[in-house]
């Protein structure tokens, strides 16, 4: 049930960005209990250099998601 040309999306997205060091899936969709009316909630970690640069770029990286 998950979407998963948005996650390959946000696969992509993060794999090209230097400063994402892991990137999960979380909520109803990694427990296994996604409905129709679930959302996606998708999740980034940042090296702590990072941070700051990936918060700056975070409208442009959300475009790269569609």
């Amino acid at each position: 049930m998950i979407p998963h040309a948005a996650v390959q999306r946000f696969l992509e997205a993060c794999a090209a960005d230097q400063d994402v060091v892991a990137a999960f899936i979380g909520g109803s969709h990694a427990a296994g209990i996604a409905d129709l009316f679930s959302d996606l909630d998708l999740y980034v970690i940042t090296t702590d250099e990072g941070y700051g640069r990936f918060f700056d770029r975070r409208r442009e990286f959300l475009r790269r998601l569609g």
